[in-house]
């Protein structure tokens, strides 16, 4: 189970953490000494990797106000948010777009605005 106990250099909130760059970057925060928390809407990779790296997983989607607002909280005091969710599959042009701004630009500014807060 993962530690809750807070690391010397503090936490790390990294969204898209469940899979590709986001678990690699996880990782190596890991190793570096922080207390690592992942969100992704991948709940079996989330679970996969929160086993295999021992972090903390926070199911949730990124363009949701209430899911990033409980990654933070359950985050705490954040040293280091790596903003690296994006869309995996492809999709119509269109909703491929619709999609993409959406995680792209409203999960950012949720992100990074519920830590400042």
């Amino acid at each position: 189970m993962p530690s809750a106990t807070p690391s010397a250099k503090g936490s790390a909130l990294v969204t898209g953490g469940a899979g590709g760059i986001g678990t690699e970057i996880a990782r190596r925060l890991v190793a570096d000494g922080f207390r690592v928390v992942i969100t992704d809407v991948d709940r079996e990779a989330g679970a996969r990797v929160r086993d295999e790296l021992q972090v903390e997983f926070i199911p949730g989607d990124s363009t949701s106000e209430a899911d990033m607002r409980r990654a933070m909280d359950s985050a705490g005091p954040v040293e280091v948010l790596v903003n690296n969710v994006g869309i995996r599959e492809v999709a119509a042009a269109v909703s491929y777009m619709a999609n993409e701004d959406a995680v792209g630009i409203t999960g950012t500014f949720l992100d990074v605005s519920g830590g400042f807060e």
